[in-house]
């Protein structure tokens, strides 16, 4: 199956990329599908960190998982190279082989821990125990604003993620000896990037909500980050990190 250039995609070397391959051929999924849940996850950046639940690396592995799946920490996962943290990623969706899992059954063995049909219920605010703490911690993915969190909307952006990149030409085999401009950066390749952005600064009170009110014109464009950034860092933005701001948006 063809790989589409995902976000950040043009970011990993060619040796990355042809192991992605390798690993979704190995899994029998698409390898679009496989790219788009580390992209938004990660943006590809095997030490990215989510500061408040401490998951780390590609799929963000949370420590409990990490010890219990590898008997790794997740400073050891941090240690590993992108594509080293790719044999992780193959043993997490071991599982799914001949399954036929699409995207949405994928992200949930990422996001739930086990499929999860698109009106499951993930989350709902105000609820006490897990409901609720799964809301807390994932309000932004309540797209419609009504107080719950589905699987449908938990997998939302990572879909749209996919279709994005689907809209554009096939990266073509990558020669894994190559050097990892070559097809990165190659100007006769198709583009490596889905998402036209430009960077800002975060601020002081900056969330999401503010910033696309502020920036876009209008608060419900928030989720538009999530086009543009690693889930990582869009769940909470901390003050004097860089993160992208969508084309049509206006800079701070």
């Amino acid at each position: 199956m063809p790989l589409y250039p995902v976000r950040s995609i043009g970011s990993t070397t060619s040796e990355f990329r042809a192991r992605l391959r390798e690993v979704a051929n190995e899994l029998t999924v698409d390898p679009t599908d496989l790219a788009a849940i580390i992209s938004f996850e990660s943006g590809f950046n095997p030490r990215a960190r989510n500061p408040t639940s401490n998951a780390t690396g590609l799929i963000q592995w949370i420590p409990p998982t990490a010890a219990a799946l590898y008997r790794l920490t997740v400073d050891q996962i941090a240690s590993m190279s992108a594509v080293e943290q790719l044999n992780l990623v193959q043993r997490y969706f071991a599982g799914v082989k001949g399954r036929g899992f699409d995207l949405h059954q994928l992200y949930m063995l990422v996001w739930n821990g086990s499929p999860a049909a698109p009106e499951k219920v993930l989350g709902v605010a105000d609820a006490p125990g897990h409901p609720g703490a799964v809301y807390r911690q994932n309000a932004a993915l309540d797209l419609n604003k009504d107080g719950r969190i589905t699987a449908a909307e938990a997998s939302y952006i990572v879909r749209s993620i996919a279709a994005a990149a689907r809209k554009l030409p096939p990266l073509e085999d990558d020669d894994p000896k190559a050097p990892a401009s070559t097809a990165a950066s190659s100007p006769s390749g198709p583009p490596l990037s889905s998402e036209p952005s430009r960077s800002y600064r975060v601020r002081a009170g900056d969330t999401a909500w503010i910033l696309a009110g502020r920036l876009a014109g209008k608060n419900g464009r928030w989720k538009e980050l999530y086009q543009c950034n690693p889930r990582s860092k869009i769940d909470k933005l901390q003050t004097g990190t860089t993160i992208e701001l969508p084309e049509s948006w206006r800079s701070g």
